[in-house]
């Protein structure tokens, strides 16, 4: 299967690096999903390695058949005491 589009969930350091890695691919289309103001600030641009990248921005709707999705987001774990 050839991947034609990609969406990335999480657009802090390592969604920025899929961004920068995959933004030179020009047969990609490449979006990052947020809604409201995430997707609002995205729209402006993602600011990385001193370069300025606008991927598209969709909301989780649009973003539904994509040929591949990357979740880049924070999990935290908080210990219990036993």
């Amino acid at each position: 299967m050839k991947i034609n589009s990609v969406a990335i969930l999480g657009a802090g350091a390592v969604g920025s690096y899929v961004i920068w890695g995959l933004s030179s691919k020009k047969d990609l289309r490449l979006g990052v999903i947020g809604e409201g103001n995430r997707a609002e600030r995205l729209k402006q641009g993602c600011f990385i390695n001193d370069q300025m990248y606008h991927p598209e921005v969709w909301t989780p709707q649009e973003a539904h058949n994509v040929d591949l999705l990357i979740v880049s987001l924070k999990i935290w774990r908080f210990k219990t005491s036993t």
